[in-house]
């Protein structure tokens, strides 16, 4: 630990020197410029005005490691999303099939919502527990601010890795009005407006809404032409706002919003060749529809066949949707062969922002509040991964069955999730406003969220798992469920100081005490069919959900109680949660300001994330404690002759506690839970610059270089290796504990070593109206899915090339835009994931399957902005 200390000590301090010398020749190039009376270009990098330490302050005059887009640079460079925020932004990765934000390593490794987000999103200054609301364009979005490191002495709530933060387009003082056109391939039809203006001397208003339609997905069916996934959708935004004030002392700003969406879902693919050697898929608790596809189902029983159970053939017979009998994602990664379609749909979802400020002598008293309702529903029906929407397994000859053997009718599993949740959010700040050397802010925080979070594999058509033998009944034949009804609450007070020691040097110093606190049950079921069923309709199923626990009661946990009624479920076994949090965080730092456009910075600073829980699967251990992490860090930021910007950044993290999401077999089914690791290490350097070259030609360039390494840590379990191999040092009673891997030495999930994003783009003026080309490239390294950091769990590097073409006109009365992204059409993998290793057959001991989540192909299209003033 002391030599990467004094590592980083080493590289704050060169990036000081650096920036002295570059402060040295800047001064000396300036004077010269002023001798002669000229400049070396008339071009100058516009300042991006951002309130990331809650006062309005530029970019390059923040001591933080900020990345801020302004309406104008969205537009620009295409930046749409969170997967474009995620190619511009330094250290920032997303992972679109799991939904969740990594800011350098650091994010949520579980979409269990008993556990809280690594990196807060914020929307207007609120803590917004929704990653989808930071998306949009610059019709709603006047700038994104990402701050990265810990934030918690200036944010509201778990900003333990860094703070997205979104600022809406505002009313305006003048009558103002806007409408968009976008049409592209797939089938996309999209129309937004905006109108915004006075209603009198103390009020303002601002409507503004879209519809999106998109046709076709990007994904293709071969079992049924002509249907598609993922992307296809219809969708509305609208909101509301009003702005205004009581007088000089007291302004205020409101806004209510509604979205809904209804959209197929599917970011995912496997690219092995179907499972047909189980009757029991692996991971599952369900049979296995695609055993239909063994070469020995169909065969008579009179025939040897080595990939049977009974080394004959079966005789069976199947129904499925279509003819093709192969997985076309072996070739075709956009290809699957399914019955029906998946489906996500998001309910109107409702939200309210509202902020109000007394201005008083010498501070300024700040009321940031909000509220939100979440819903979202997802359909995954056959979720087996094949066509086949049905099989008949036949008697088998004696010995292998009695006389009083039935054939069995076997049937796909479905797959449905719900997560409703609502929130309310509440900071209260008191900022001072004088001009002296000491400033300070003083904030008081409080966040109460609730929500349902459940996930149901059921067989509709199986109607022998309606009621297991003697247990209570079954109405939605369920194979496997797990949920969890949770409320938390957040308090916090915080506060940080700002001395200006002398005219070149401040100081800043910040604490922040949490408090925090979760309660709620977890509910669970498993129903399992006959392993080999001979009995037809008769065939029984069994309640396997675990009623006698050793672990009914650990740490954290109520006591269990059998068979409840949960949302309408019978026979859920439930435990009630409830565990409390508190931590103390803060900063400390340096500036150093010498003038000439000019600031380089040092700090160290604490991040906290509260603890919580593995709802839902009953768990041995299922509280996790929270997280902390200790960042030592460095910055430099120039402007070179207001043509030039250069920000550059060094850290070093020591990140304690991490919560994981982990595997365990329970009853032959991998389920997930949580765990923490004791240590991890993340280091790494940013870079990012502007440069106009010329009044019509400007480069930007983003670089992040990161390193993680698991320092301590305990064996985990890794079921895709577990048939073959296990590590020597994880012992069970004297003896190599199979399956159990020590991470030590391995990486972070969603951290490629490498990410760099550059932008050129060049302005033809003319008389009519302004051409701007624009073309950004990123490439990105390859990273691993899982702590395990081997082969099969590695997604390789891919590069991204997106071009614009935008036409102004001279009275800035309209744009047109014509993109194309991901213009090369590369494969772009967000994540690559074996399945579990086949306990059976002539594939035993191999890759069930290898799940790849694919970013989108390449896309193109054309819009048209109408401006009316």
């Amino acid at each position: 630990m002391h030599r990467h200390a004094w590592m980083m000590a080493c590289a704050i301090g060169a990036l000081t020197a650096a920036a002295s010398v570059a402060h040295a020749d800047t001064a000396a190039a300036t004077a010269d410029a002023v001798a002669t009376g000229s400049s070396a270009n008339s071009a100058m990098v516009s300042d991006i005005v951002v309130t990331a330490e809650k006062r309005e302050a530029t970019v390059q005059t923040v001591p933080l490691a900020i990345s801020a887009y302004t309406s104008k640079e969205r537009d620009l460079i295409g930046l749409n999303n969170i997967d474009d925020l995620t190619n511009w932004t330094p250290g920032l990765r997303y992972s679109t099939s799991l939904d969740r934000v990594f800011l350098r390593g650091v994010g949520r490794q579980t979409n269990n919502l008993a556990t809280d987000p690594g990196v807060a999103t914020y929307v207007d200054g609120v803590y917004d527990a929704a990653t989808y609301d930071s998306e949009g364009d610059s019709l709603f979005i006047q700038r994104t601010e990402v701050l990265r490191g810990p934030q918690g002495t200036l944010y509201g709530r778990n900003s333990i890795g860094g703070a997205i933060d979104v600022i809406s387009v505002q009313p305006t003082d003048h009558f103002y009005a806007e409408g968009r056109v976008n049409i592209g391939n797939y089938g996309t039809y999209d129309g937004e407006a905006a109108m915004s203006g006075p209603i009198n001397d103390h009020m303002r208003i601002r409507v503004a809404g879209y519809y999106n339609d998109q046709q076709d997905g990007f994904f293709h069916n071969v079992a049924i032409p002509g249907t598609s996934e993922d992307g296809n959708q219809q969708a509305w935004y609208g909101e509301v706002q009003l702005a205004g004030d009581f007088g000089p002392k007291f302004d205020y700003w409101i806004k209510a919003n509604a979205a809904a969406s209804d959209a197929t879902y599917r970011t995912t693919n496997n690219i092995l060749g179907y499972n047909t050697y189980q009757y029991v898929a692996q991971g599952t608790l369900g049979l296995n529809p695609g055993f239909a596809y063994n070469p020995c189902f169909t065969a008579s029983q009179a025939t040897p066949c080595a990939a049977s159970p009974t080394g004959f053939g079966l005789n069976g017979t199947f129904q499925q949707a279509g003819t093709v009998m192969t997985n076309p994602a072996v070739t075709d990664q956009f290809a699957y062969n399914l019955a029906k379609p998946d489906k996500i749909d998001i309910r109107p979802n409702y939200g309210f922002n509202w902020h109000g400020t007394f201005h008083a002598d010498g501070f300024d008293v700040k009321y940031l509040g909000g509220w939100a309702h979440h819903y979202l529903t997802i359909d995954d029906p056959n979720s087996g991964g094949t066509p086949v929407t049905g099989l008949t397994i036949p008697c088998l000859p004696p010995p292998f069955a009695s006389a009083s053997c039935q054939s069995f009718q076997l049937f796909p599993t479905d797959w449905h999730y719900l997560e409703d949740k609502s929130w309310t959010s509440h900071e209260v700040d008191l900022i001072s406003t004088n001009k002296g050397p000491f400033q300070w802010l003083v904030g008081g925080y409080y966040y109460h969220e609730w929500y349902t979070q459940y996930s149901n594999y059921t067989s509709p058509s199986q109607t022998q798992l309606s009621q297991p033998l003697g247990a209570a009944a079954n109405p939605d034949n369920t194979y496997y469920f797990t949920g969890e009804t949770f409320e938390a609450s957040s308090y916090a007070a915080f506060g940080q100081v700002d001395y200006q020691i002398t005219p070149t040097w401040k100081f800043t110093g910040g604490l922040r005490y949490s408090d925090d606190t979760k309660d709620g049950h977890e509910f669970f079921r498993e129903v399992f069919l006959e392993g080999l069923p001979t009995t037809g309709a008769a065939t029984p199923s069994f309640d396997i959900t675990p009623k006698t626990l050793a672990f009914a009661n650990p740490p954290g946990a109520g006591p269990l109680v059998l068979g409840q009624t949960v949302l309408g479920e019978p026979g859920m076994d439930t435990r009630a949660l409830d565990g409390s949090w508190s931590g103390i965080s803060g900063t400390a730092g340096v500036e150093w300001d010498p003038g000439n456009d000019l600031i380089a910075y040092a700090k160290y600073s604490r991040g906290y994330k509260a603890g919580g829980f593995n709802g839902g699967t009953l768990s041995v251990s299922p509280e996790v404690v929270p997280e902390t992490l200790d960042d030592i860090e460095g910055g430099v930021k120039k402007t070179f002759n207001h043509v030039l910007t250069l920000d550059a950044s060094v850290y070093y993290y020591w990140y304690h506690n991490m919560q994981v999401e982990q595997f365990q077999l329970e009853n032959g089914v991998e389920t997930g839970f949580l765990g923490n690791l004791n240590l991890v290490n993340n280091y790494g350097f940013e870079l990012e610059g502007t440069w106009q070259a010329t009044d019509n030609l400007q480069f930007l360039l983003s670089y992040a270089y990161l390193n993680t390494r698991i320092a301590q840590a305990t064996c985990i379990f890794d079921q895709t290796r577990a048939v073959t191999a296990s590590d020597a040092a994880c012992l069970s009673q004297g003896t190599a504990a199979v399956g159990f891997f020590n991470p030590v030495g391995d990486n972070l999930i969603a951290s490629p070593p490498n990410k760099i994003t550059v932008n050129g783009n060049y302005t033809w003026k003319f008389d009519p109206g302004n051409l701007t080309l624009s073309v950004s490239d990123t490439y990105t390294d390859g990273q691993f899915s899982t702590l395990f950091s081997t082969p099969i769990y590695h997604s390789p590097g891919y590069n991204n090339l997106d071009l614009r073409l935008l036409w102004t006109d001279a009275q800035n009365r309209y744009t047109i835009i014509a993109y194309g992204k991901n213009v090369l059409n590369s494969t772009e993998y967000d994540y690559n994931f074996p399945g579990a290793l086949y306990s059976s057959g002539p594939l035993i001991g191999q890759e069930s399957s290898i799940t790849h989540s694919l970013n989108n192909p390449v896309t193109y299209g054309i819009q048209l902005q109408v401006r009316f003033k």
